[in-house]
């Protein structure tokens, strides 16, 4: 069954392959970089990476091209031009993947790793057994 979610406003829906039930999936992430707190307004993001194929989005997210990052190789972060809301993140570092934003889903999988951990901040805590990341794998 797939997992859905949407933006605060409704105006973008999302839908991707769910994992099994209470199993932690190796695509799921939480990212403490730097540019993820920003763009989140928290201690980073939660995402679910998944090809093209599986993700289905419905409405128009629009896009900012964050140039700024640590690798050197832009992302663009799609948002709700509504309401604001992170959407989903796409780079040419990973052609063809997709990483949603696990805040737009009312379930959430446990992470299966934690990114850029070099950037998380010193009080967060981690998901016990969760593959630990520096950077990006």
């Amino acid at each position: 069954m797939p997992l859905r979610g949407e933006c605060n406003c409704g105006a973008i829906v999302v839908a991707v392959q769910d994992p099994k039930e209470g199993q932690p999936s190796t695509t799921t992430a939480h990212c403490h970089c730097t540019n993820c707190r920003r763009q989140s307004g928290g201690n980073g993001t939660y995402i679910i990476t998944k090809p093209e194929s599986e993700v289905t989005v419905s409405g128009t997210p629009k896009a900012y091209i964050d140039n700024k990052t640590t690798s050197g190789v832009d992302m663009k972060r799609w948002f709700c031009g509504d309401c604001g809301s992170p959407v989903m993140s796409t780079t040419p570092a990973a052609p063809g993947m997709i990483y949603v934003k696990m805040g737009l889903f009312d379930k959430v999988p446990r992470v299966a790793a934690h990114l850029f951990t070099k950037s998380k901040l010193s009080w967060e805590p981690s998901v016990e057994g969760a593959t630990q990341f520096e950077t990006s794998p």
